[in-house]
């Protein structure tokens, strides 16, 4: 039998630089018993700082060996062999000797090889051709057909097999409907601008799109296909008609007049609407507004609801009915009855006393298009109906340009519409992008908790020095700073009450003293311990006490597997045991694209959804009492830098300069003796990341740490005396300039 794989090898962390990474020697050969090699290449991923995003250079190899070494980086082979059944391959490499089988290959289409230090990543995978670990089986009744089964050309575009269609054009196929009525037409696709097999491309526009049904049109709809960054996305784009059962004959018409829809999959599914169903939540909150769903297919009549001792008219209008309801009492199992014999159960009704911030559990809808499209509204509606957070982030993509250049502001009709929804339905609103206006917290009202940008804070690891900046001490850096953020603050009150950023560079309390309410400090970037310790400290000194994390699992470390969710969930869990009150996923909820792209239905997405909706509902089901201990803390000295523990620039390393743009570009202002202070932290979460300091590559630990001497903070010297009273140890080991009142203190 012919089999058709790719061994790939390596490893990729986003936040790092290759020099702190080992380097992996491949050289080596590959043998076949039972069968022999018909064709080998060598292939190389274009360097991308999102990660192998693109589809492999491949190099033909003459013979059976190759030479390669890889450092934070991924390659590999692509292997087409001719074999028997029981065909043994060994790939002999002079970083080990690993065996499979063809059989394997076939059966498991993925196997995975560790190589290296436990916390390194580093991994052999082999994968069958076309074999996506992460795409679910087909469910019952659905039908689908993937790129090489529609007649158009195919192309290994962005990591997928894709078909083409142009601009303009239509695609006929046929398909088997199993059930008649209502049918969920089901698109996973992408855009581009042309076809070039040497260099990708990546584009942004709306397409519109027909849907024919033996030669009827059945439904009209639209996707804005967009990039992220130099990543171009795979998308799920839904609609619903309505047809028989039996074989038809479809077309699917692409009404973009400039560029190429790339189809991976089409499916159709049958609606598992029933004639008439009444659906209620799992678990609510005594006290809290909730939704009975009823679906109703006659025409408008009333019904009666009784429930919990009370009864309740409903107004019943064809298709699905909404109306809200509370509960006072603790109880399980609280039946709801229609008087037309409709039944449905609350299964836990709990009541608990409120926490002093309150919790906020959900979503950044960045890869949502914030359109008019409708798909906006009816993920505000799956997120209510299936209780999987009450939090949404506003966080526009829209560009005027097809390039993804310039931004496209979000029409205030349609902020107005989802505020008020918001609103409604109890859904707190954090906007980091299209709230100047004032349209979005004016329609959320007191559901509307807080705007400001996403990761503004990165100019102080992600730039270098600005040469017209020239801070002669770190105090004049920090003042400079503080005034930097001052005016981006001064800008966003204009329209918003509170102001919040997202930060992952260490230096929460600056944001604070340029007037900062809220902090969401980005998780998966540095260090979990770290980050949680300085955002939670600062935030109680020196504000509230409230904070939150979005958590950016989704582009951390390639190559994926289903470990991430385990990333997640620790990600989750350890910043709500270290006291924050606001928990959501940065842009992998829905869709990932930072290697080969997941949607919907996937592993990692699904996975995700459901992990969040169980810990919206520990959360507010078990809320957290008292306070935590912390009896350590480590002093961050008046003016020192901030620290996150990474870097993110092209060519950093430890000369980079403290402070970043607002540092100066001269050996004197590199990460020094000040700043390897954080590295004695290694007794307090061993193996905690302090680059661009250099640490041991096989002890060093990117995102989380142990905590041997429990839960510690670090702690700014502007706090007021009382603070510090907390603590029974203090330490004073970096950065250490006083005033005299740090010295009262």
């Amino acid at each position: 039998m012919k089999i058709d794989f790719r061994i790939e090898w390596g490893y990729q962390f986003l936040y790092s630089r290759r020099h702190y990474h080992p380097q992996y020697i491949w050289d080596g050969h590959l043998e076949c018993e039972k069968g022999h090699l018909e064709s080998l290449s060598l292939y190389h991923y274009p360097r991308c700082i999102s990660g192998p995003t693109s589809c492999p250079k491949e190099i033909p190899l003459t013979g059976n060996s190759w030479q390669e070494t890889t450092r934070r980086a991924l390659s590999g082979l692509h292997v087409i062999a001719e074999v028997e059944p029981d065909a043994v391959f060994h790939l002999v490499t002079a970083s080990g000797t690993f065996d499979f089988t063809a059989q394997q290959i076939a059966h498991e289409g993925r196997i995975v090889f560790e190589v290296g230090p436990k916390y390194g990543y580093c991994h052999i995978s082999v994968i069958r051709t076309g074999f996506l670990w992460f795409r679910p089986s087909l469910r019952a009744g659905e039908a689908a057909l993937d790129a090489d089964e529609l007649p158009l050309p195919v192309h290994e575009w962005a990591r997928m097999r894709s078909a083409w269609l142009a601009p303009g054009e239509a695609v006929r196929f046929s398909a088997h409907l199993t059930q008649n009525g209502e049918q969920i037409f089901h698109l996973i696709a992408m855009a581009a601008k042309y076809f070039d097999p040497e260099v990708e491309n990546q584009v942004c526009d709306t397409f519109p799109m027909i849907l024919k049904c033996d030669g009827v049109p059945v439904a009209e709809f639209k996707h804005y296909f967009r990039k992220h960054y130099v990543v171009q996305i795979l998308e799920d784009v839904w609609t619903r008609f309505k047809a028989a059962a039996g074989t038809h004959e479809f077309e699917l018409v692409n009404l973009n007049p400039r560029f190429f829809l790339l189809i991976n999959r089409i499916s159709f599914l049958p609606s598992a609407a029933p004639a008439e169903e009444l659906v209620l939540p799992r678990w609510v909150i005594t006290g809290e507004q909730a939704y009975e769903r009823i679906h109703h297919s006659g025409a408008p009549c009333s019904c009666v609801v009784h429930y919990a001792g009370m009864s309740q008219k409903l107004q019943l209008n064809p298709g699905w009915n909404e109306f809200p309801f509370i509960l006072s009492e603790p109880g399980l199992n609280v039946e709801f009855v229609t008087d037309t014999n409709l039944r449905g159960t609350v299964a836990e009704v709990w009541k608990v006393p409120a926490e002093k911030h309150p919790l906020m559990v959900g979503a950044d809808l960045t890869s949502v298009p914030h359109d008019d499209s409708g798909e906006m509204e009816w993920l505000l509606d799956y997120m209510n109906r299936t209780r999987m957070g009450n939090l949404i982030v506003i966080r526009s993509h829209l560009y005027q340009d097809y390039d993804g250049r310039q931004h496209r502001k979000v029409d205030d009709a349609l902020l107005e519409k989802w505020g008020k929804y918001c609103l409604e339905h109890g859904i707190h609103v954090e906007a980091a992008t299209d709230f100047e206006s004032g349209a979005l917290a004016r329609a959320a009202g007191n559901m509307m908790h807080a705007a400001g940008y996403h990761e503004l804070t990165g100019v102080l690891y992600a730039v270098d020095p600005d040469h017209e900046i020239r801070p002669e001490s770190m105090r004049e850096a920090a003042e400079n700073y503080v005034a930097f953020l001052r005016e981006k603050v001064d800008r966003i009150r204009r329209s918003m009450r509170l102001v919040s950023f997202g930060d992952a560079s260490g230096g929460q309390r600056y944001c604070y003293q340029a007037g900062v309410d809220y902090i969401r400090a980005e998780t998966m970037v540095p260090n979990t311990m770290h980050l949680c310790s300085l955002a939670r400290t600062a935030s109680e000194a020196m504000s509230d006490g409230a904070w939150g994390v979005h958590i950016a699992t989704q582009h951390a470390m390639q190559p994926y597997f289903a470990n991430q969710l385990g990333l997640f969930f620790l990600s989750l869990y350890q910043s709500w045991m270290m006291g924050a009150n606001m928990f959501y996923e940065e842009d992998s909820l829905f869709v990932m694209w930072k290697e080969e792209r997941q949607c919907w239905d996937d592993v990692l997405t699904s996975g995700k959804r459901q992990m969040l909706r169980e810990f919206y509902h520990f959360v507010m089901t078990h809320p957290r009492q008292g306070y935590s201990c912390r009896p350590i803390a480590f002093l961050e000295g008046r003016y020192a830098a901030p620290f996150n523990g990474f870097v993110c620039g092209g060519e950093q390393d430890p000369h980079y300069s403290v402070w970043g743009q607002f540092g100066r570009n001269l050996p004197e202002w590199g990460h020094a003796q000040p700043e390897k202070c954080r590295q004695l932290l290694d007794v307090l979460m061993p193996g905690c990341l302090t680059h661009p300091l250099r640490q041991k590559y096989e002890k060093q630990r990117h995102f989380f740490a142990g905590t041997p001497y429990g839960d510690f903070d670090e702690v700014p010297v502007e706090s007021d005396s009382g603070f510090f009273h907390r603590y029974k140890l203090l330490l004073n080991l970096g950065w250490n300039t006083l005033i005299p009142e740090d010295y009262d203190k």
